[in-house]
């Protein structure tokens, strides 16, 4: 085996967190939320992590994303709002 490349970045999730005015919660994805000021529609599951170790973490984990996952042509809603951070002023952010 021979090491051909590797990444220039360490990837982390979630280092950081900005508030924004508006925060999606889990009962917005399965009331399929829409918003006054929607500026676009999204589908992709709940993004869950188990945080219990070995296999029974595994179980749980994969028996909720089964359930929070849509069918076809279902989706939510985006609001602008959660682009504006609370405290700040002429500043929209993303990620």
């Amino acid at each position: 085996m021979e090491l051909v490349a590797t990444g220039s970045a360490l990837g982390i999730r979630e280092t950081r967190r900005i508030m924004g005015d508006y925060v999606l919660i889990l009962q917005d994805f399965t009331k399929r939320a829409v918003f006054s000021d929607e500026i676009g529609r999204y589908s992709y599951p709940v993004d869950i992590h188990s945080a219990t170790p070995g296999n029974a973490g595994y179980q749980k984990y994969a028996e909720d994303f089964k359930k929070l996952r849509y069918g076809e042509g279902e989706n939510y809603g985006i609001p602008y709002r959660v682009l504006i951070p609370r405290k700040l002023s002429n500043v929209l952010v993303a990620g």
